[in-house]
């Protein structure tokens, strides 16, 4: 497979939301993300976000948050045309890989009942499921963790 790396997001690098999930945030709230990334917080908690790159091309974003000092998300989002190449899975590693370097112990996972293709890219991943709850817009929510 291709080398993949994540590169942090910077404001010239917004256009690239309008393909993923990002494009129904306002300007200003992708704008606040940007921001928020490079200051490395987000809510008060640790948060970083990424480009997805194969060379120079922008395949997807990963966004990675803290909750607390030891437990950590990791959110990928790779643009539909380049899904099912193996780029979200690599792409989860490298930013786990990153969050043990920063002094993150566990990961968790909170992905909707009905998206299969993330559920089995985390079970792939060695994630257990713990739970399921209910999410704030009242959607069924699985819970995934994994230690680093």
């Amino acid at each position: 497979m291709e080398d993949i790396k994540l590169v942090p997001i910077s404001a010239k690098d917004i256009k690239v939301l309008d393909e993923t999930e990002y494009k129904n945030l306002s300007g200003e709230k992708r704008k606040q993300l940007v921001s928020d990334s490079d200051k490395g917080e987000h809510g008060g908690e640790f948060f970083r976000f990424y480009l997805v790159k194969i060379k120079t091309e922008t395949v997807g974003v990963i966004n990675v948050c803290g909750h607390g000092s030891k437990v950590i998300s990791v959110a990928p989002e790779i643009i539909e045309r380049y899904r099912n190449k193996g780029y979200a899975a690599k792409s989860l590693a490298l930013a786990y890989s990153l969050a043990k370097e920063q002094g993150f112990e566990e990961a968790t996972a909170k992905i909707r009942e009905e998206n299969m293709a993330s559920r089995r890219l985390h079970e792939k991943a060695g994630f257990e499921f713990k739970e399921k709850v209910s999410g704030k817009n009242g959607n069924t929510l699985m819970v995934y963790t994994k230690k680093l």
